[in-house]
């Protein structure tokens, strides 16, 4: 049976339909009283589980459709961040932020309220300007953020009040990213200036061991390259860069001391 990404939570669907037009979609509606979207069932907790029909959207038309004028991009919602991002890059265009995995369906990460990362930057469905939904009748509706009142609760609406086809995001001239890792940082030095140091990137992770040692490392990603010295913590070897594809394929090896640096689709989340 089918899990969640973390296999914590097994599945209970009466059956999985992957519907490969809005026409199917409706139908498949119209046909059962009870309907779950689901994502790519990254959530940890039993929100995309059913006992009921499940319809994932993984087999609809996947076309995105760039508005350079206006800088916004028309993107299915059965599309995962993967593909999404590595289209807009090959377009000279990138998303403001991305999720950890490259797996993860646009719908899903923006339905839950998907964090991404940096202090400076919306969570995912920042970038959300317009959502077209279908109805549990297989009626259709373009929601915009300037001209609905639904529009919020059709956006992060945990698959509550109908099954979102696309977005319209908002999006930018592609970029690259620098990423540094500070070793052994302080706990002790951290949590004074928790603020200041998660804010002095685009984007800034501290993992902690979770111990009496008190250490771990930081991670700062930025537009520009990043001191070699951090608050007198030295930038350390990488042996293996924290997301040098942002596709299926496996990982390649870097050797790099302090920095390394990608275009933001292989880079970012």
């Amino acid at each position: 049976m089918a899990t969640n990404w973390a296999t914590n939570i097994t599945f209970h669907d009466a059956q999985t339909l992957h519907p490969r037009s809005e026409a199917e979609l409706a139908s498949i509606l119209r046909a059962h009283p009870k309907v779950r979207v689901r994502g790519t069932g990254h959530c940890f907790n039993t929100i995309a589980d059913s006992y009921e029909t499940v319809v994932i959207l993984d087999q609809m038309p996947d076309q995105i459709v760039i508005d350079a004028a206006h800088q916004r991009a028309k993107v299915p919602a059965g599309m995962n961040y993967s593909q999404i991002s590595t289209y807009l890059e090959s377009q000279g265009w990138a998303l403001h932020n991305l999720a950890s995995l490259p797996h993860i369906s646009i719908a899903g990460a923006i339905a839950t309220g998907t964090h991404g990362s940096g202090l400076g930057n919306g969570a995912l469905h920042a970038a959300v300007r317009a959502v077209t939904v279908m109805r549990a009748d297989g009626s259709t509706a373009t929601l915009t953020q300037d001209h609905d009142e639904e529009f919020y609760a059709a956006v992060v609406a945990l698959g509550a009040n109908a099954i979102a086809l696309s977005y319209e995001v908002t999006i930018e001239p592609s970029f690259q990213i620098f990423q540094t890792v500070y070793g052994d940082l302080p706990y002790s030095l951290f949590a004074p200036k928790a603020v200041e140091i998660l804010g002095s990137g685009y984007s800034v992770s501290f993992f902690t061991h979770w111990d009496d040692t008190a250490i771990g490392d930081l991670w700062v990603k930025s537009k520009l390259p990043n001191p070699d010295l951090f608050h007198g913590i030295q930038a350390i070897k990488m042996v293996r860069a924290k997301k040098v594809s942002n596709t299926r394929a496996p990982p390649v090896e870097a050797s790099c001391t302090g920095t390394s640096w990608a275009a933001l689709e292989i880079r970012f989340g």
